[in-house]
């Protein structure tokens, strides 16, 4: 048993405790930050080149394997299968996570300071383990904010992964302030700073009794009062970034300061959150065979049915016989799967065309967006840039990363309250980050920071809204399984794009430098890459459009049926009084 069932087996409540769902959802962001941790291998991945192939001609392609590895590990779905597992739960996915992170990045350190050429395939086993950590931190917390919050789970996909994105900044500002030239001592400090918080924080995080629809509009201000809070932070990061590229650097104690309000903003958004929410801790949970995210249906008085069937009446006056009902039986057949949809195992819905539509936009979306990341450093290198010009990059993609989560999160969140899906917002995300890579073919400098800024929106805006569409298409009972079957589509992606496109691209066009260095200088390093990237993503967005108007299709089939058998009902019983309506 896991410590969460071992302390109470009844429950998923993470040491047996009914917390405030807005607790809760504090200590998921704390989660999200340090699974922010998958965004820094820019940051480090030239030192690890220069440890474990230095002078390899193919140095290039072995580095973006290692962080394949990374991206497949953090996406394989393996934490969300083993949160809804009866060994699961929030309590021994955040533990495991915790695990898996500090071994991996304490390994890293080990390689970088001590110079330990350990070889390719232990270096892929080391990213892997930091990689899988971020995914059971990801499952355990945006699982539990969705089924908290599951009226506003937009704004909470929004939050979470806009809290996400701009981790990896605050992060990068660490490392400019406190290590500075030392990596080994900034690996280590990751291995830290990115696993100690969540053994503080899991105390708090579980699954409560939901935030009833009732309250929705008290629930979206905060959400808005939280998006303004970081969206400050992320303007700070972003002034930062670009006086570094400017001027060249930034005074003394400037990165101290800015790191030290990244990580104010932890109990800030804490006070936030809790203020106005009543108790935190609501008093020990009762035991029950099923899961606060199902709807409790009151049962019927069985004399009062008793009474009922020898007077010759229906044992329930709001449950009449379906077999009565002047219905085809082929609308009630149609009815059922409609409903069934609310509610699909991953079994299930990996057998719906759906799954595969919104797999291959995610996949090419989120494989274009990994590309870019992965290869930051060489990007700028490429263009004549400077390590400097590399961190202002790295900073420039986590802080529009974080905006476009924001962003994306609130007028997905909107428009869907107007009748326009999520799935069609997402699809126009796909083709902006297509325009990006378009805007990169040139290399210029200026050209790329434009790129990097467009790139990290829509990457973000993706990371945003796809959660969401998850939600709406297949129901929150297996939410973790899908959502984490579905994120191995950005595994994929990035092997077609960064490991193997942009590797043997850019290991064709190499030189070797008079210090004996291998470099690629010059726009044909990554421009056949963003070419083809930005194509594959108009292509994407097509399939986006369709997914939309099957989603739409299939709303409007679901209300008419529906509405089919509310006619039979009212026209078999007569119309339905004022509380028969409600109930």
């Amino acid at each position: 048993y896991s410590f969460c069932t071992l302390l109470n087996p009844d429950t998923r409540m993470g040491f047996g405790l009914q917390w405030n769902a807005w607790a809760s959802m504090f200590s998921s962001l704390v989660m999200q930050f340090c699974a922010g941790n998958m965004y820094l291998f820019g940051t480090y991945s030239e030192s690890l080149k220069e440890v474990l192939f230095e002078g390899d001609e193919q140095g290039q392609s072995k580095l973006q394997t290692i962080a394949l590895l990374g991206n497949i590990w953090a996406f394989m779905p393996l934490a969300g299968i083993f949160y809804d597992s009866k060994f699961g739960g929030v309590t021994s996915t955040v533990l495991i996570g915790a695990i898996l992170t500090f071994s991996g990045y304490l390994m890293l350190y080990l390689v970088v300071s001590k110079n330990w050429n350990c070889g390719i395939v232990l270096a892929c086993v080391f990213t892997s383990l930091w990689g899988h950590g971020a995914g059971y931190y990801d499952a355990a917390a945006l699982t539990t904010g969705v089924k908290n919050i599951p009226h506003q789970r937009g704004l909470v996909v929004g939050a979470q992964k806009a809290f996400l994105g701009l981790a990896g900044s605050i992060v990068t500002q660490a490392s400019s302030a406190f290590f500075e030239g030392d990596v080994a001592n900034y690996l280590l400090f990751v291995s830290l700073l990115c696993s100690a918080p969540t053994l503080v924080s899991l105390i708090f995080l579980c699954e409560t009794k939901p935030v009833p629809e009732h309250e929705a509009s008290a629930a979206s201000k905060k959400f808005y009062q939280l998006f303004g809070l970081l969206a400050l932070v992320a303007i700070m990061l972003l002034v930062t970034s670009l006086t570094r590229a400017t001027t060249g650097d930034l005074p003394d104690g400037v990165d101290i300061v800015v790191f030290g309000v990244g990580v104010a903003v932890l109990p800030s958004l804490c006070g936030l959150l809790i203020r106005g929410s009543g108790r935190l801790y609501l008093g020990k949970t009762k035991k029950q065979s099923k899961s606060y995210t199902e709807i409790p249906t009151e049962q019927p008085d069985q004399a009062a049915d008793d009474a009922r069937s020898e007077a010759g009446e229906s044992e329930h006056p709001l449950k009449p016989d379906l077999d009565e009902l002047s219905v085809v039986g082929s609308e009630l057949s149609s009815f059922k799967d409609l409903e069934d949809l609310d509610g699909l195992s991953p079994k299930e819905a990996l057998r719906t065309l759906d799954f595969w539509l919104l797999f291959i936009v995610l996949g090419i979306g989120t494989g274009g967006g990994l590309t870019i990341i992965n290869n930051s450093a060489q990007i700028m290198k490429s263009e004549g840039g400077s390590q400097q010009d590399v961190d202002v990059a790295a900073s420039l993609l986590f802080i529009f990363n974080s905006f476009g989560r924001m962003i994306l999160a609130v007028s997905s969140e909107k428009l869907s309250q107007n009748n326009v899906s999520r799935a069609l917002v997402f699809s126009f995300t796909i083709l902006l980050h297509g325009t990006a890579h378009a805007v990169m073919i040139s290399s210029s400098s200026d050209a790329s920071y434009i790129g990097f800024c467009m790139a990290g929106l829509s990457y973000g805006g993706m990371q945003a809204v796809f959660p969401a569409v998850v939600g709406d298409l297949f129901g929150l009972r297996y939410f973790a399984s899908n959502y984490m079957w579905m994120m191995f589509a950005p595994s994929l992606g990035s092997l077609g794009f960064s490991t193997i496109l942009a590797s043997q691209i850019y290991e064709k066009y190499q030189i070797r430098t008079d210090e004996g260095d291998i470099e690629c200088i010059g726009s044909e390093c990554f421009r056949v890459t963003h070419i083809v990237i930005a194509l594959s993503s108009l292509f994407a967005f097509f399939c986006g459009i369709w997914l939309n108007k099957r989603i739409k299709m299939k709303k409007e089939q679901r209300h008419s049926i529906r509405n089919s058998i509310m006619s039979a009902a009212a026209a078999q019983y007569g119309t339905a009084g004022p509380e028969q309506g409600s109930a």
